[in-house]
């Protein structure tokens, strides 16, 4: 997600279903409490989410 990456994109890449990525995306989104992607990175980038 770091990376900016579609859905898409992430999918081919591992050779799953786009429907899959997105329920992980939900899934990992939920757990850390962010609303999307880009609060998401927003806190990575500021070291809140480095473990």
């Amino acid at each position: 997600m770091v990376q900016a990456r579609t859905n898409r994109q992430i999918a081919a890449d591992l050779f799953i279903s786009e429907r899959t990525v997105e329920t992980h995306v939900r899934k990992i989104l939920g757990k850390l409490g962010c609303a999307n992607r880009t609060e998401l990175v927003a806190r990575w980038a500021a070291g809140e989410e480095r473990r």
